[in-house]
């Protein structure tokens, strides 16, 4: 019987690459710690550049003036309210599908982000935040002079 040498190396990089997704999703889910109490949640796409980080959510019918915006101890909280567009005597409804009533966002943001830069404004029902990133100290070499 001839032994054969088991390389364990795939198997450890399949195993790192399954823990390095898992971790890139916990880290990037957002701590909605009132999502039981949401009516409904507006999707989001957030896109990062080298220099900042940008939020878009779909919020149609919704006044930019609903909208709350919130940052505290580097956790960006989007909320704000959806109304009906009829009373609820009406009789003359076939179909409601839109989602209405109070909405409720939370996204942990990287030390990176400038909590004194962001902007935000809403255009044709879409949210768009805007948080630059801090400047990040540059490597630099430091010359040794003797001593005189």
């Amino acid at each position: 019987m001839m032994i054969q040498r088991y390389d364990i190396h795939p198997v450890l990089n399949r195993l790192q690459t399954q823990m390095n997704d898992l971790l890139e999703g916990a880290l990037h889910e957002d701590r909605d710690s009132s999502a039981a109490t949401a009516e409904w949640t507006p999707l989001v796409d957030i896109l990062e550049y080298d220099d900042r980080f940008e939020f878009y959510a779909d919020m149609p019918g919704i006044a930019a003036n609903a909208i709350e915006i919130g940052l505290e101890n580097n956790v960006l909280t989007v909320s704000g309210e959806r109304t009906k567009l009829f009373t609820d005597d009406e009789k003359r409804r076939s179909k409601l599908e839109r989602p209405v009533g109070r909405f409720h966002r939370q996204f942990v943001l990287p030390n990176v982000a400038d909590s004194d830069d962001i902007t935000a404004s809403s255009h044709d029902g879409v949210l768009q935040v805007i948080i630059k990133k801090k400047e990040q100290a540059k490597a630099r070499k430091i010359e040794v002079l003797p001593k005189h």
